[in-house]
């Protein structure tokens, strides 16, 4: 696992673009019988860092905005 903070979102955007997205595997691919035994790329990012790339917009997840650490007693049963 990789985590980063955004703090400069130009370079963050063309590293994204060019050392991220060709690693990423497509459902099409997935699901391709002529496609080898896959490498899985998970990528996840947090509404601050959709901030920081100045990514607005409803998402519609109503509880993103404010986090997972906001509903995590909710998801573990506490």
């Amino acid at each position: 696992m990789i985590y980063t903070d955004i703090n400069n979102p130009t370079s963050f955007k063309k590293k994204l673009q060019t050392k991220i997205a060709p690693l990423i595997t497509s459902t099409a691919q997935l699901l391709s019988p002529k496609f080898p035994c896959p490498v899985l790329v998970n990528f996840a990012i947090s509404q601050s860092g959709l901030n920081a790339l100045n990514i607005t917009g409803a998402l519609g997840d109503a509880s993103f905005p404010g986090g997972q650490f906001k509903d995590a007693r909710e998801l573990v049963g506490y």
